[in-house]
């Protein structure tokens, strides 16, 4: 301990001392006080753990979703590419479609020609067998 005498007396100037060592003592030990407190640095290691456990979760449910995101997506580029070779089948089959109506058009032109070339004919036929009715009527009737 420092004694400083001052005209007064000793004893307070003494005390002034002592309470100033103690002081310093207390503010050097300030920084390490959470150092001798084996209770608090229980509380902040777990405090730490549980928060590293935290951000481990959150990042795990971040890269979850991640996941998922790449997931729907890839889906979604599996069913684009369905849907195109869909597509392109059923564009071939319109063309075979529209291919085999032109053809099925044209047979039917042909159908109907040759239909009215046979009405005509018929036609005529029933007009030369009415002809050779009535002739025969005719020579039945002078005869």
């Amino acid at each position: 301990m420092a004694y400083n005498t001052n005209k007064s007396s000793a004893k307070p100037t003494r005390q002034l001392a002592h309470i100033n060592h103690d002081v310093r003592l207390h503010q050097q030990d300030a920084p390490n006080l959470v150092r001798k407190h084996p209770q608090a640095n229980r509380l902040d290691s777990s405090q730490q753990q549980l928060h590293s456990i935290e951000l481990k979760y959150l990042q795990q449910i971040n890269n979850f979703a991640i996941l998922n995101k790449d997931e729907d997506l890839r889906r979604l580029r599996v069913q684009a590419i369905l849907l195109e070779d869909d597509n392109t089948t059923l564009e071939e089959q319109l063309v075979l479609s529209e291919t085999t109506n032109a053809e099925t058009a044209a047979e039917k032109e042909s159908l109907v020609a040759e239909l009215e070339e046979h009405l005509g004919t018929i036609q005529a036929q029933e007009n030369q067998i009415r002809r050779h009715e009535r002739e025969y009527a005719q020579l039945t009737v002078s005869s």
